[in-house]
């Protein structure tokens, strides 16, 4: 009775810290607001990192923020609780909460006031950066306590993954060949740099404007839709 008391307690507290972060995205939309605006450089100075890293934080922060903003991790945590049995769901979702929390301080673009302009991707104060917000920012601290919280709720539940981890880690590096490769084929329209990623053009407008897009678009579903992309290749998969 008191150990289900305890994990009743731990899955309530791992709901409360899971939407913590969604309810302090939307707390200042209901108090005062302030700007602040400069005049400069919207886009990071370029390096020789940027062609390959950038899309993909583009998207991962796009991402990361429609989450929070419409309390994914709290419905990760939900999932979790209505398989609660299942130590694998707990692994799961607790992965899922910890690479939120640790995706947010990564992806996020960090503004100089002072230089008005973007800090440089991997510069010395990006490092800073990241390191300050991890550490100080409260929505890292509640996804991780959220994670930790699942994992002690599921624990004593031994139960084996049915997928190896290393046939996860294919999947992964496919899937990030095959986004890199799609990148590189939205390049071909005029006017699309790698700055953006691939979600933002994910609108009405953006797939069909310009007219080339359409184009583009019909050879990206030709490259997807074989049974071996260039990914899946690369790490020996099959799909």
């Amino acid at each position: 009775m008191i150990l289900t008391r305890l994990t009743l307690t731990a899955w309530l507290g791992a709901l409360c810290a899971a939407a913590y972060p969604t309810w302090e995205h939307w707390r200042p939309y209901v108090g005062e607001r302030r700007a602040f605006f400069c005049v400069g450089s919207y886009f990071p100075d370029a390096n020789m990192w940027q062609p390959l890293v950038l899309p993909l934080r583009a998207d991962a922060d796009m991402l990361v923020g429609l989450g929070v903003t419409w309390a994914v991790p709290a419905v990760v945590v939900l999932v979790a609780l209505g398989h609660w049995r299942s130590a694998v769901a707990g692994r799961r979702a607790a992965a899922v909460l910890a690479a939120t929390a640790v995706a947010g301080p990564l992806v996020a673009m960090y503004f100089d006031s002072d230089a008005c302009a973007f800090v440089p991707l991997f510069s010395g104060q990006w490092f800073v950066e990241v390191v300050d917000r991890a550490s100080t920012d409260s929505t890292v601290l509640a996804l991780l306590v959220a994670a930790v919280l699942v994992l002690l709720a599921t624990r004593g539940r031994p139960e084996p993954d049915p997928r190896p981890a290393g046939r996860a880690a294919r999947w992964t590096a496919a899937i990030l060949i095959d986004y890199w490769m799609v990148v590189t084929i939205r390049l071909l329209l005029p006017g699309v740099s790698w700055e953006s990623g691939l979600l933002a053009g994910l609108t009405f407008p953006g797939l069909v404007y310009p007219p080339e897009q359409l184009l583009v678009l019909l050879v990206i579903i030709l490259y997807l839709l074989p049974r071996r992309t260039l990914g899946i290749w690369l790490t020996g998969l099959r799909r």
